[in-house]
């Protein structure tokens, strides 16, 4: 008996680091380079009282949210350029799992966006 707790703590320990890890170097593992039509755009609060922003694409739910393991801070940089029914190429960073997994976020974040040429195009001209 006295094996069987210790071959247990041995698995627990072994899957804490493998968590953490995957926690810790999430956004190298997991980095994309997507390109999303943004059908809606929500704006949503945390129990804390700090804003990030839901995008519906045709695909999936993304999130913009400030996150210090992604390094990432520039929520209200990456809203100003979306709008609604327009194309984008967009850095995404997280896992896509089907169920909520605690210290992970339930959708994937946008870290970066780049504007495709659709975006150009209705840009108006700077003179």
């Amino acid at each position: 008996m006295n094996n069987f707790f210790r071959i247990l703590t041995g698995l627990f320990i072994v899957a804490l680091i493998i968590y953490f890890s995957a926690l810790l170097f999430e956004r190298f593992l997991t980095e994309d380079t997507i390109v999303i039509e943004v059908r809606k755009i929500e704006e949503m609060k945390t129990e804390d009282g700090e804003l990030y922003y839901l995008i519906h694409t045709q695909n999936e739910i993304l999130i913009n949210k400030d996150n210090y393991w992604h390094n990432k801070s520039n929520t209200s940089e990456i809203i100003s350029k979306l709008r609604t029914k327009e194309e984008y190429k967009v850095t995404v960073v997280g896992f896509a799992f089907q169920q909520k997994l605690p210290f992970l976020l339930e959708h994937r974040n946008i870290i970066e966006v780049i504007e495709t040429q659709n975006y150009y195009k209705r840009k108006p001209k700077e003179e």
